[in-house]
Order: structure tokens, then sequence, then C-alpha cells
């Protein structure tokens, strides 16, 4: 009974956070919804006894055009997430530590040193004195980041070593590498950093572009490719996640893998054509292979227990234009973006989605 009520309460509490933020980013929107797309609107989710706020849906059509497929974030985090996903266990599955061990068909970046609940252990998980890996790395480039609760890119360190000593990549300050690994204090990885393809590189090479594609496990085991951004860094930033690095998404075409005209940033703002930052042309450049990532995507999403039917996941290109797998992401997946650039993000599928999030028992 008292849990119950407490999840009622935090529900109330997350319901009004998203009412609120809505209102806030509704005001930036110029372009009003008719009274026909508002009855289309209604009229759409009304047969899956919904009466969702047109706020959302205004706030898209200031970015692209009107749809009335479109999910309202609120429908999203609070009801659709969590059918969809299973929260209790998604902490244990996002653990960066652990995908080497559980994710055992995907390439990752090279793993030289792991923190587990405050323990030391090799790429092997053995347990390991750090200096030991420390001092035997060699002279390259590497990234130090948080495993566990981490989001937006924080908690990510870069540096170089270069003939016994180590620099901040950012700032080419030489820096105690020792004070470094224990200011993160427990449950981080020390790993490779990559070198990634010319392609995202050019856009902005301090951060490793990464595509954040979206895949849904629905009828009979099928895994569909939803949707699919490009993130990219500005700013000279380490991390190309907007929210801290100043940068932005643009939309991919999930045809043919050409990057969209406009860019959205965590303000909101359109950005069209050209990084504002390095000046480089993004709209009309082609991600290679994009149908084998779609494809690639298909198989790993089977590999993932049946827990989670949603996933977005960050993936990487490296210097011989090969997928690198960075991380999966389970609960608060990001979806304005998404929607802000490509559209409706279930699309063909909103309604088997819908069906089966509010209208089955199961």
């Amino acid at each position: 009974m008292l849990i119950n009520l407490v999840k009622n309460i935090k529900k109330n509490i997350d319901k009004y956070k998203l009412k609120k933020k809505i209102k806030i980013l509704k005001r930036k929107s110029k372009k009003k919804l008719t009274v026909k797309e508002k009855n289309e609107i209604v009229k759409f989710y009304s047969k899956y006894n919904l009466t969702p706020s047109v706020d959302w849906h205004e706030y898209y059509k200031y970015y692209i055009d009107f749809n009335k497929k479109n999910i309202p974030e609120d429908l999203f985090y609070l009801f659709i997430e969590q059918k969809l996903n299973n929260k209790k266990q998604a902490f244990s599955y996002e653990d960066k530590n652990m995908y080497s061990k559980i994710y055992k068909s995907f390439k990752m970046p090279k793993s030289y040193l792991r923190n587990i609940n405050g323990k030391y252990l090799n790429e092997n998980y053995e347990r390991t004195n750090y200096i030991e890996i420390i001092e035997n790395l060699k002279n390259g480039e590497y990234i130090l980041k948080k495993t566990l609760e981490t989001s937006g890119g924080k908690d990510v360190f870069s540096f170089y070593k270069k003939e016994n000593e180590y620099y901040n990549l950012k700032n080419g300050e030489k820096i105690n590498i020792d004070k470094k690994i224990l200011e993160f204090k427990k449950n981080f990885i020390l790993q490779e950093k990559i070198e990634q393809s010319f392609t995202t590189s050019k856009f902005h090479q301090n951060s490793l572009n990464t595509i954040r594609i979206i895949s849904y496990r629905g009828e009979n085991n099928k895994v569909n490719i939803l949707s699919a951004v490009l993130r990219i860094g500005s700013n000279g930033s380490i991390v190309d996640n907007p929210y801290t690095s100043g940068g932005f998404t643009v939309g991919i075409d999930m045809k043919n893998g050409i990057l969209k005209s406009i860019g959205v940033d965590k303000n909101n703002t359109i950005i069209q054509d050209i990084h504002p930052y390095t000046k480089v042309k993004f709209s009309g450049e082609v991600l290679p292979n994009f149908e084998k990532l779609q494809n690639l995507i298909k198989l790993y999403h089977l590999d993932v227990p049946e827990y989670f039917d949603l996933i977005s996941w960050d993936i990487g290109i490296d210097k011989n234009d090969d997928f690198i797998f960075i991380e999966l992401n389970l609960l608060g997946q990001e979806i304005n973006f998404h929607q802000k650039t490509n559209g409706p993000l279930f699309g063909d599928l909103t309604e088997e989605v819908l069906e089966r999030v509010f209208l089955r028992k199961d």
C-alpha cells in the first residue's frame, strides 16, 4: 500500500514537471496548431482512451511538419518507456563495466582498467593494482568515465600519455594521473580513445560524434529501427551530448544515411546546414555503411534480454569506418531530438505501440 502511494506521488510530481517543461518550451514556438490539427490529435488518441495535451504537437510543429502521431513526452516517460522496459533490471544492464560480460558480440573500445564497487580489475575482470595498469599503458590517448548513473556525457575525462607523463587532452596541461583516478572514486572504466572516422571527425574533431539510434522489439520478436540522429560536439568539448557540450543533433534519413539540413541544440535553436563552431557543412553528408548499422542494431537488440523492448544506442564510427558500441540507454531516453528532426518516433508502428501500452492488460 505504502509503496503504491509513493509511486503515485512520484508519478504526479513527474507529470507536473513535464507539464511545466512544455509550457516553457512552447513559448518559443511561432507556429500554432489549427483547429483541424487539434481535432486530428484528439480523434487519434481517443482510440486509446487518451486525451493528451496538444502542446507537445504544437512545439514539434515549430521544427517539422505537423503529424498527429508525434508522441508527447509525458506519455512516453510516464507510460510507454515504463511499459516497454523493466525499470528494476535497467540499472544492472546499463552498467558500462558489465558490457563486455553481457554483450560479448558487440565491438567495443578496448578496456584497460575497471573499478567495480571500489575494487580494481583488469580488462578480464581479474583483481589488479591500478598503478601497474597505468604504468604499462603505451603512449596514446585514453578515456576515463563513470559507469553507473551517468547521463548527458558527464563524468568523462580524456588524457594522453607521452614518455611516462600524462596530459589533459583538452588543454595539454600536465596532470597527476593517480590523483585523477582517485577523484573518480569508484565505478569507472579506463578505455582507449577511439580514433573516429574522417566523416564524423571533420564536423568537430575533439569529440567522438556518435549516432543515437533507437530500436523497438515488437510483435513476434521482430526488431524495428525507429529513428537515428547524429550528435555533434562543439566548443572544443570532448563529449558530443548536446546538453553538456554545447553541441547539437542532426536528423538522419533512414533510407540512405544522409544528414538532414537542420540540427537542434539544447536551447532548441535551429542550426541550418553548417556547424556554428567549426564552420563545416553537415547538410547532405552521407554516413558510411548506414544500412549495415541498422542490420547490426537489429542483431544487437536480440542479444539483450526480453526485459527491454526499446533501446537507444550510442554508436561511434572508427577510422576504418567500423561501428563501435559505446553505450545503450534503457531509461530516460531522449525523444525530442528525434521528433524535432525526423518526425514521429514510432512512425508506422505508432498504433501498435499505443495499443500495446494503453489497451492491453498484459
